[in-house]
């Protein structure tokens, strides 16, 4: 934690680099997050289905997202923050349990997450500030020892990502597959310079019940599912289908 004066400096210095410049991020940071009045009226308020103090606010983020919000970093400030001062002991247990919480909802989230995090938006934004300040962070760095990792110790092993518009809650549909993940489609626009698909296909609900499996770009039926009325041998059918043409992407995902 940098002493006051260091903040009051830090604060100074990000807002002479960066007046009233604002980064597209994947989800706001609970400890300083400004939620717009708009915003609110639409989606709520934080969902008291998680324990106190962790991914509430990334939760809040996702509903957000799917109803076509940004979530932008405010370059041009600096706010000192003393983590897990308000539940001390308790920060592990509530960390671990909160995020199953939140991959049970959203089952893209941690191979959505660790894209974006791979690229960072906001690296050359810290890199400038801590280049002209007086003030160094220490971070614990970790050896990652597993398998296949790759870029910043992060294992990139993930299921496929396939976007799905027309739903009103993608959460819905996301515990239906087993073989690759859903993202609504207004999730990907929020982030989309860190998130982009690049495979070419996607899903569109309609109010009938019926998942459609189209080519992106020309919006071609390509398959289609009754979710009312799928039995596992016609879920299994469906999630081959969409695996082969992940597959024959040059692309990839």
């Amino acid at each position: 934690m940098p002493s006051q004066e260091e903040i009051e400096g830090l604060a100074r210095q990000a807002y002479k680099q960066n007046a009233k410049i604002g980064v597209d991020v994947f989800n706001g940071n609970g400890f300083a997050m400004l939620i717009s009045e708009p915003c609110i009226k639409e989606v709520g308020f934080l969902s008291a289905e998680f324990q106190d103090g962790y991914y509430e606010e990334v939760d809040y983020c996702m509903r957000a997202a799917e109803k076509g919000y940004r979530h932008l970093a405010a370059v041009d400030c600096f706010v000192g923050h003393e983590g897990a001062t308000s539940v001390g002991a308790r920060k592990r247990a509530l960390v671990s349990e909160n995020r199953r919480h939140l991959v049970r909802k959203y089952p893209f989230y941690q191979a959505a997450y660790e894209r974006y995090a791979l690229i960072d938006p906001l690296d050359s934004f810290r890199k400038n500030l801590v280049a002209k300040a007086n003030w160094t962070p220490r971070k614990k760095r970790v050896k990652d020892t597993r398998p296949n990792a790759k870029g910043r110790g992060i294992l990139m092993e993930r299921l496929p990502i396939v976007p799905v518009s027309g739903l009103p809650d993608t959460r819905d549909i996301a515990q239906v597959f087993r073989r690759f993940a859903v993202i609504s489609k207004n999730a990907v626009k929020v982030a989309g310079q860190k998130l982009k698909i690049d495979h070419g296909i996607r899903l569109q609900g309609n109010k009938e019940g019926t998942l459609l499996l189209l080519k992106d770009a020309s919006g071609t039926l390509i398959d289609h599912l009754d979710l009312g009325r799928a039995t596992p041998d016609v879920l299994e059918t469906f999630e081959g289908h969409v695996l082969k043409l992940l597959e024959e992407s040059t692309d990839g995902i």
